[in-house]
């Protein structure tokens, strides 16, 4: 269930019953917000503790230090204030707290053995959506991993743009692109349903009538159309995950330190340009060659830009963002760099991709 007002946050905890909480918090999102004495307040008389001073992408590193802080105390629920980053690592220490033995393992190769606590999630950034879906993005080693349950989806979600309100310009180009480049890659996905259209639909047009003015002229409208875009995207792809772009973008975070979602849209572009050539030798979407072209005609519709011209146009207006557009920008030239990313690629991610990743990677994005 989605609110939108902070304020509601007393009568939420109270409809969930949990009086003992964990609050994740993004500490950078705390002070930029300035909601610290607010959230105080509205945790009054329950038992809470608060988690805060990890990194940008969770990692298993992370959560053992959480669970470490903890120590025998357990919380009820788990509320987390943040980017994807606090969501993630929140769904992630719901699970550990009723998951015992050993965690990389069950991160890494799964199941959950018992349904995590509660979560109630409180997005500070338009992006990643995870208040959505129940799914957590954890890195283990530096590799990519995505712990999926049902009981990680979020059970409440506070939806409030004005926690939005003070994202620097960069990070509201980041966020915004990993909305943008979900609504895309579920569209466009194997897996796409009509109900998963209606919500990438969505996310596609809102970030890219609002995106450029939320990073460089915001406004609160601007800022709660991408709030509703963000959460959209989160929603389309709960149905039917991502695909090339974000295959293809772990690595780039893990090793070259780019955004998460300049990472996605980096690549955008020219995987957009290599699906408009499937052909029924290398389609992956059962519905074949025709069904995906169609798509892909559909799609350039709803931006309003010429189909034929598609991926030029997206690009000049992922670098109008201020993102980056050539791998050169952030140091990836040389064959041996393009071999590790070639071997890193996420294939499960991959595989929902409507047209098979055939060619190396250096043919991939050559201009």
């Amino acid at each position: 269930m989605v609110y939108h007002q902070l304020s509601e946050l007393p009568s939420i905890l109270d409809q969930i019953e949990s009086h003992r909480l964990l609050v994740v918090a993004d500490d950078g999102a705390l002070a930029a917000t300035g909601i610290e004495e607010q959230l105080v307040a509205l945790l009054n008389g329950k038992d809470w503790r608060k988690f805060t001073g990890f990194a940008a992408n969770p990692a298993l590193s992370e959560v053992d230090r959480g669970m470490a802080e903890l120590g025998e105390w357990r919380p009820a629920a788990v509320v987390a204030i943040g980017g994807g980053a606090a969501i993630d690592l929140a769904k992630l220490l719901a699970a550990a707290c009723t998951n015992s033995g050993d965690r990389r393992q069950l991160f890494q190769h799964g199941p959950l053995h018992h349904d995590a606590l509660p979560v109630v999630a409180i997005p500070t950034t338009a992006g990643t959506g995870s208040e959505a879906t129940p799914f957590a993005v954890l890195y283990i080693d530096g590799e990519k991993h995505s712990v999926e349950h049902a009981s990680l989806l979020p059970q409440k979600v506070v939806l409030d743009p004005r926690l939005s309100s003070t994202m620097p310009p960069r990070l509201t180009a980041a966020t915004g692109l990993d909305a943008f480049c979900q609504g895309v890659e579920a569209w466009w996905g194997v897996r796409s349903t009509p109900e998963s259209d209606a919500h990438a639909a969505a996310a596609i047009t809102l970030a890219w009538r609002h995106l450029p003015a939320a990073v460089h002229d915001p406004t609160p409208a601007v800022r709660a159309e991408m709030c509703a875009a963000a959460h959209r995207s989160g929603q389309a792809i709960c149905l039917t995950r991502t695909s090339a772009p974000h295959a293809l973008s772990y690595h780039l975070t893990s090793y070259y330190g780019v955004p998460h979602g300049f990472a996605v849209a980096l690549t955008l572009p020219q995987v957009w340009r290599w699906n408009q050539g499937v052909e029924q030798a290398d389609c992956a979407d059962p519905r074949g060659p025709d069904f995906v072209r169609a798509r892909l005609s559909r799609l350039a519709g709803m931006l309003d830009i010429d189909e034929q011209h598609a991926a030029a146009a997206v690009r000049a207006w992922i670098a109008h963002l201020g993102a980056p557009t050539e791998l050169a920008e952030i140091g990836l030239v040389t064959p041996n760099q393009f071999s590790k990313w070639q071997s890193s690629v996420n294939q499960q991610r991959l595989a929902n991709n409507p047209r098979r990743l055939t060619c190396p990677l250096d043919e991939l994005v050559r201009p």
